[in-house]
């Protein structure tokens, strides 16, 4: 990178303070990028003082993201080769930019380079959020402790106020304890010791006039004469005591009233008499006889049970193939994105920064700065939340938020923790983890003997390709490679083959799972099959062959050629470059976009510019149609040049409804050679458009055939 720099500026710190504060660095790598040497013939990444060395590793250092641009055929270099500060640079996703596929390349190169820089201003703005976050998050953490000191102080207070009261009331019932146990104490000690305020029990002294004596004479009434009592049956003499003196029924009542106070007295104390326990201590429990077990009545929440139940699946004239797959075809109006179905009409209203095709049901949607999901009626079914996101498969898909992982299909991240994730297939997926890519199963457990590559792929008819020392290969689910064969490109398994390159910039051909070839090396370049067909790209131009290696659909297509999906395939338009859906048959079915898509002039190795037909008859609809084109047909059809002028208008309706242009509008061109047709009811005029291109115009002289 070039820095403008004042006099005796410390460089190394001017280059570091302006690679820091970059969001994103392009590393061009050439092929011999790696071994450049300074005067001295010295490999100047030997050199830690080389800027090229200090910009990538400063970036690399601070986290940038670096993206590796290889040109002139260069290969990755292996990490054993840099210095120890640029070894992160081959763990970096690199774009291979060649002459043949420049436009796609730079639109890709600018695609990454956008998101880049968007993935910082969300990274940025994270930032700032998580700072503020943590700050929020600092003060609540504060106040939280500030409350909570505040209650342990008020229930430390509470806590000893209450052992206050304890020992008060400690005390009160120990007291009262004394007080009974003093008074059991009294109640306890003989009569005979205790004082007593009554007089003690002796006999009344009787008047002298009841006494007994000899001077006065007792009169005795007579009594009825009686048996004589026996010695046994008298009763012995009286004491000389003041009781012995009593009755004995005196005695005997006396007797039992002191027992009756002293049984009272007892079971007053027992009554009253506090427990011997330690006060406060709760009193222990009877055992109680077990009663029928009680049936547990559930609770508000247990009478509802949750039953998730499946989403009615919306109404929707929308048309499903036989594999589930929505037949939705991406369209673009003024910037925006949505969807159609085959016939062209809008289904979803193109509303959106950017959109992947459907996938079980879902597509990912770019609004407001952040990736989502809608289903076939436009509804937002995943919120906007993530910087990118894949489709669904396997019931999963990979989304990246600070690191990729996998979402459900209520968005929920069930896995995470990724530097790269790709899709899952067959129960596993490839993930790129320190060390290296390894796969995972659905529940985010690493696969045993699937790990250490330098790259893979997803797993396509029960086989994956890894790549192990700069080659790939094919393994089995139980870590086998297949077979012994190695190349420098490959594609994933589909529909039974693999597009395969054994050598650099050498062609593409089809293998089979044994790896033995079922369509020879002769293509330029080579995509997956669907729905019977692959793109393969021969003479610069793509077409689309058949499993046995037939030219089903013609080499007509100058830039791309996508995937057949649900009948339709996306391809370049052949006279001016714009996205347009083809069926089976390679007839034209409407365009992608409203207007061509803006390229710059030399994109790919074509030439292009626009041409206003001023010098076209009036009021004519104009065809133009390439010359490569004009004289060659489909396999099951001459071609144009061949034709009556009757059949060359159907040929027109036919193929080119699409391509017309009007004489008073801009057509872009990517030709130097065209035939131009001109329509005016029944007349037909044809003429041979030669078109010079300078640096700023371009020339057109007609001849007329």
């Amino acid at each position: 990178m070039d820095v403008d720099m004042d006099l005796g500026i410390n460089f190394v710190e001017e280059i570091e303070k302006n690679v820091g504060s970059c969001d994103a660095l392009i590393a061009v790598i050439g092929s011999r990028w790696l071994m450049s040497s300074d005067e001295e013939g010295r490999r100047r990444l030997d050199n830690p003082g080389d800027f090229v060395r200090l910009e990538i590793g400063t970036a690399l250092k601070r986290g940038i993201r670096v993206i590796p641009v290889l040109v002139d055929g260069a290969s990755m270099p292996p990490s054993g080769q840099l210095p120890e500060d640029l070894k992160p640079l081959a763990l970096r996703n690199a774009l291979n930019v060649s002459h043949e596929r420049f436009r796609a390349d730079a639109e890709r190169l600018i695609g990454g380079v956008g998101r880049a820089l968007e993935s910082a201003r969300v990274e940025q703005q994270r930032k700032r959020e998580e700072q503020e976050r943590l700050a929020a998050e600092e003060r609540k953490r504060e106040e939280k402790e500030r409350l909570q000191a505040e209650r342990r102080e008020a229930e430390k207070n509470a806590r000893l106020e209450a052992e206050r009261r304890q020992r008060e009331e400690q005390n009160r019932l120990e007291t009262e304890q004394r007080q009974r146990e003093e008074k059991e104490q009294l109640e306890h000690v003989p009569q005979s010791q205790l004082p007593s305020p009554v007089a003690p029990l002796t006999p009344t002294a009787q008047p002298e006039a009841d006494k007994p004596s000899a001077e006065t004479p007792k009169v005795v009434n007579p009594a009825p004469p009686k048996a004589a009592e026996s010695e046994h049956d008298k009763l012995p003499p009286p004491s000389s005591g003041g009781i012995g003196r009593e009755s004995p029924s005196k005695q005997l009542i006396a007797f039992l009233a002191i027992a009756a106070v002293l049984v009272v007295a007892g079971l007053i104390y027992l009554a009253t008499r506090p427990s011997k326990s330690p006060p406060l201590q709760p009193a222990p429990i009877a055992a109680v006889t077990p009663s029928p077990p009680a049936i547990a009545t559930p609770t508000v929440e247990e009478k509802v049970p949750i039953t998730v139940q499946p989403t009615a699946q919306p109404t929707s004239p929308v048309i499903i193939s036989p594999d589930g797959q929505l037949n939705l075809y991406i369209i673009e109006r003024e910037g925006f994105y949505g969807f159609s179905d085959k016939s062209a009409k809008p289904v979803i209203a193109p509303r959106y920064g950017a959109v992947k095709p459907f996938s079980e049901g879902l597509a990912p949607v770019y609004q407001a700065g952040s990736w989502g999901f809608i289903d076939s009626e436009g509804k937002m079914q995943i919120e906007p939340d993530f910087w990118d996101a894949d489709n669904f498969s396997d019931g999963l898909a990979a989304v990246h938020k600070g690191g990729w992982g996998y979402i459900d299909r209520t968005g929920k991240v069930v896995i995470r923790g990724y530097l790269q994730a790709r899709r899952f297939s067959e129960g596993v997926a490839p993930v790129k983890g320190p060390s290296g890519w390894l796969f995972i199963d659905k529940t985010g457990r690493p696969i045993d003997g699937l790990s250490g590559f330098e790259d893979a792929t997803s797993f396509g008819d029960g086989l994956a390709a890894v790549q192990v020392g700069g080659k790939w290969q094919f393994t089995t689910h139980e870590a086998q490679k297949k077979f012994e064969l190695e190349f420098t490109t490959v594609s994933p398994f589909s529909e039974g083959l693999a597009a395969v390159q054994e050598a650099k910039d050498g062609k593409y051909g089809f293998i089979d799972a044994s790896g033995t070839y079922l369509i020879q090396s002769e293509f330029e370049d080579a995509k997956p099959f669907a729905e019977g067909l692959a793109a393969v790209r021969l003479n610069k131009r793509w077409g689309y062959i058949s499993k046995s290696g037939e030219m089903r659909i013609p080499n007509r297509y100058p830039f791309f050629a996508d995937a057949f999906m649900g009948g339709l395939a996306l391809v370049s338009n052949p006279v001016d470059g714009s996205e347009l859906y083809i069926n089976r048959a390679g007839k034209p079915q409407f365009f992608k976009s409203s207007k061509p898509a803006p390229m710059e002039r030399g994109t790919a190795g074509y030439a292009m510019c626009s041409l206003q037909l001023s010098s076209a008859p009036p009021r004519a609809d104009v065809y133009l149609i390439p010359t490569y084109l004009w004289d060659q047909g489909s396999q099951d059809e001459p071609p144009p040049s061949k034709l009556k002028p009757l059949e060359l208008k159907d040929y027109l309706k036919e193929h080119f409804e699409f391509l017309r242009g009007q004489t008073d509008l801009e057509t872009r061109i990517i030709e130097q050679n065209y035939v131009a047709l001109f329509l005016r009811g029944e007349k037909m005029q044809r003429r041979l458009l030669d078109i010079r291109i300078g640096n700023n115009s371009a020339s057109v002289s007609f001849e007329d055939r």
